[in-house]
């Protein structure tokens, strides 16, 4: 077990980040040699006009044999392929696919020791984080032990990220560890107050731009219904030609509106990216299913409000940037070479001061 030492730049860090130095049993130099090599695939990313400079890998160490697996990735930031918000390169790595690799994975070596890393080349926003805990949650609600946690491991902050390349998530980390949030408002109502038809007997969650309904899930899927409705929101002003479609409030306001019994992590992250500026609870109707299989909304959002590697956290986030030799190139060249010459190229995490 190797412990990163914060270099004298890292003591003048945040103090969220106080707590992001833990001994894991990767190596420090081996960790930083990956990220540097992400890093790579993260210039090259942006330099072919795919995307934002950060990259995101997952990797399983099985212990056992000694030996890695790529399991998803090198992956880019794709909101600009996909016309998501959200589609960050963490997420990227953590679908439903990577859920059955993982267990597939497990489920022909029952006797091995199993490790699981993410490597990113940022600190990861709270969507991605809510994002890890419940792709963790997924694992464990299917056997995956509790204590063989995911390793993050990452290089540039929010800091840096706001300061090189123009990307500000920090805001947004701030406003989910609120009591409330101050981006959007959180409101109640009921079955016969809303405006267009549901079945009452079913949960729902629906997107609402001014008065018009532009999507509505009625059944439950891999994604949180909430997010489901947001992704499909996004996809529809996509095919539309709306410029930069993940913002859902071009023309009005944009509202969630939700069975869910509370707000989670997940929705409330995502309207983050979709610039949702209200979720209504329907307080009579069937409440959509919970954003993780093992605890319910409340708790899940209080773990992810909870510092870094707090006690019963399911990933284990590690700092490996300032001091320590990251070379954060793809961030420089999007600078340099991408904004530079077009600032227009700039999207998301910068509408929030």
């Amino acid at each position: 077990m190797v412990e990163t030492k914060p270099s004298a730049n890292a003591e003048k860090a945040p103090a969220r980040l106080s707590s992001a130095y833990p001994p894991v049993a990767h190596p420090d130099a081996w960790l930083l040699a990956e990220l540097n090599a992400l890093d790579q695939f993260a210039a090259d990313h942006v330099r072919t006009g795919k995307g934002g400079p950060f990259g995101a890998a997952l990797r399983l160490y099985d212990a056992t044999l000694d030996q890695w697996i790529s399991v998803a990735g090198p992956a880019g930031n794709a909101v600009l392929t996909k016309g998501i918000g959200s589609a960050h390169a963490e997420a990227e790595t953590l679908d439903q696919t990577t859920v059955q690799a993982v267990l597939a994975y497990r489920d022909q070596h029952p006797s091995h020791h199993l490790h699981l890393l993410q490597l990113s080349t940022a600190e990861s926003c709270p969507a991605c984080r809510a994002k890890q805990v419940t792709f963790m949650h997924q694992l464990m609600a299917r056997g995956w032990p509790e204590d063989w946690p995911m390793v993050v491991a990452f290089g540039a902050t929010y800091e840096q990220t706001a300061a090189i390349a123009g990307f500000n998530d920090r805001p947004y980390d701030e406003d989910l560890k609120r009591p409330t949030p101050a981006l959007m408002t959180i409101h109640q109502t009921t079955h016969d107050q809303l405006a267009f038809e549901v079945v009452k007997d079913w949960p729902f969650a629906a997107i609402t731009v001014g008065d018009e309904v532009i999507s509505l899930i009625d059944r439950p899927g891999p994604l949180a219904m909430e997010v489901a409705a947001i992704q499909a929101a996004a996809q529809h002003q996509r095919a539309q030609g709306q410029d930069q479609p993940w913002r859902l409030d071009h023309h009005h306001p944009a509202r969630l509106i939700t069975s869910a019994d509370a707000v989670g992590p997940l929705m409330w992250t995502e309207c983050q990216w979709a610039a949702v500026g209200e979720i209504i609870l329907v307080t009579d109707m069937p409440s959509t299913p919970p954003e993780s299989p093992m605890m319910d909304n409340q708790a899940l959002l209080a773990a992810i409000r909870a510092p870094y590697n707090a006690e019963g956290a399911v990933i284990t986030v590690k700092h490996l940037g300032q001091g320590t030799g990251f070379a954060n190139q793809a961030q420089q060249i999007w600078r340099d070479e991408i904004i530079a010459t077009d600032p227009s190229q700039l999207y998301n995490g910068t509408d929030t001061p």
